[in-house]
């Protein structure tokens, strides 16, 4: 019986040994450790492991965060503020710039513009670069329409619905620009006015399920399609067509109208008329536009140094 007490208290001790062992290892595991980096250098910091997973804490940045969390205001500005518009970019920029502000436009990809309040200074050290102002040019719809859709075939039911759709963006020939005259007259194209393309509309549309009997392509550089009813076998009147016609649409939303002349086509097969367009200098202009943004950011912000390129 004593020899089986013994025993018992023996295992009862070696338990307790082993539970004080495992506590004491707990403990060493849950006593943070903490790291000095950078000993005697100017970077000199310290880091703290928590036994948690051993997650490395900046205690440097900790404390920042502390203290601006009781603090009136932040020890610095930070942040980032996006613009609608160019003018309400410079604004900002006008509002916060410094010598360490530095303005930087993507001329290459899509265009975005970021001005960076703290940036790098020769001779002054590094900046945060954490403080700036963002406006990204958004294409108008008038531009994604008239751009998105030049080059494809429609038939004439979809075209007529386009010209209808967009015929407020035509504009009359006594608005077309000398340069824009020009480039019409370089490549033998006649320009029509809105009331032209307005008529043309409203004749394929009378004319949307008439079968093409024959096509006259005029000295002026215009084109006469002569229509067959396909039921009745009479003529139809021809139904003139222009060859070029000019509109004035902006390039981004809320900028200015730019003025593009379109070239008018067609092709006839087997009596029917396939409808498509092109719009000539369409990416000269944009980057045109993109370039006007640029002068006008070096206009309006004289004292900032503006950067074609990203930060």
């Amino acid at each position: 019986m004593k020899d089986y007490e013994t025993m018992a208290t023996n295992s009862e001790n070696s338990n307790k040994s082993d539970i004080r062992t495992v506590m004491d290892e707990m403990k060493e595991l849950h006593i943070p450790n903490v790291i000095l980096l950078g000993e005697g250098s100017e970077d000199q910091s310290f880091r703290v492991a928590l036994p948690k997973g051993l997650t490395l804490i900046d205690v440097q940045s900790e404390m920042d965060r502390r203290a601006d969390a009781r603090a009136m205001n932040p020890r610095r500005a930070t942040g980032t503020v996006k613009t609608d518009t160019v003018e309400s970019f410079v604004m900002m920029v006008t509002r916060h710039a410094s010598e360490s502000t530095t303005v930087f436009m993507d001329t290459v990809g899509t265009p975005n513009i970021v001005a960076v309040f703290n940036d790098h200074r020769p001779g002054e050290g590094p900046g945060w670069r954490d403080h700036r102002a963002v406006h990204t040019p958004r294409l108008s719809d008038e531009w994604l329409a008239w751009t998105g859709n030049q080059n494809k075939y429609m038939s004439q039911s979809d075209f007529v619905g386009f010209l209808e759709d967009r015929c407020l963006n035509v504009i009359n020939r006594d608005a077309i620009l000398p340069k824009t005259q020009d480039i019409a007259a370089e490549l033998g194209l006649k320009v029509a006015g809105p009331e032209a393309i307005r008529g043309l509309a409203k004749g394929l549309d009378v004319k949307v399920d008439m079968a093409v009997k024959d096509v006259r392509k005029l000295d002026s550089g215009e084109a006469q399609v002569f229509y067959s009813e396909e039921h009745k076998g009479s003529d139809g009147k021809p139904l003139s067509v222009p060859n070029a016609f000019a509109i004035g649409i902006p390039v981004f939303v809320n900028g200015p109208r730019y003025c593009l002349l379109v070239r008018l086509r067609y092709r006839v097969r087997e009596g029917r008329v396939t409808w498509f367009y092109s719009v000539i200098r369409a990416e000269e202009t944009k980057r045109d536009v993109v370039n006007d943004i640029v002068q006008t950011l070096r206009k309006e912000l004289p004292d900032v140094l503006v950067v074609e390129g990203t930060p």
